[in-house]
């Protein structure tokens, strides 16, 4: 798949990559436009992609890394419209289904993340109610408590929504 190699002006790239054992006949990048912070200096944005499972089947996966910071919901809600607005250009009428994921910088219960999931007509993967594998199903394994890498840092205060994919076909709510 796609990733972001640094790009010379900017001092870190976006983090972001994609690796699948599904056939990828169609990827792209894109920055934010808006940034605050260190994340300005950064190549922060999301990926697209089409993943083809079957023959008769593809979905649609965007990827993202939005700003971080507790003060900077407002950049972050700019940042979901870029989304939005990528998602009606290349996946809204295409019938295929819509997973977003990555690293949201937002609580699941933040009015920035709330906003992009209705804009998009999203449901939280996490949601009660929603399809979920039980890890004692064959093949399926209980995922292993992580331990953080040494240096590694993490905010107490973030808690990352996690996916979210699209049901149904509603459109793009454009406020």
């Amino acid at each position: 798949a796609r990733g972001t190699d640094v790009d010379p002006t900017r001092s870190a790239g976006s983090g972001i990559y994609v690796f699948s054992r599904w056939k990828i006949p169609s990827s792209f990048f894109e920055s934010w436009r808006d940034a605050a912070e260190a994340d300005a200096l950064s190549l922060k944005g999301f990926v697209g992609l089409t993943a083809r499972l079957y023959d008769d089947l593809s979905i649609d996966v965007y990827d993202l890394h939005a700003q971080a910071g507790k003060r900077n919901g407002a950049v972050r809600r700019k940042q979901f419209e870029q989304l939005r607005d990528a998602v009606a250009r290349y996946s809204l009428n295409s019938g295929r289904p819509i997973l977003v994921m990555g690293d949201f910088n937002s609580r699941a219960t933040q009015e920035e993340y709330l906003w992009l999931k209705a804009a998009l007509g999203l449901t939280h993967a996490g949601e009660e109610g929603q399809d979920q594998i039980p890890a004692d199903q064959p093949g399926q394994e209980e995922p292993a408590e992580a331990e953080p890498a040494v240096g590694e840092h993490h905010q107490e205060d973030r808690e990352q929504p996690g996916f979210v994919q699209r049901r149904g076909e509603r459109g793009i709510d454009r406020e």
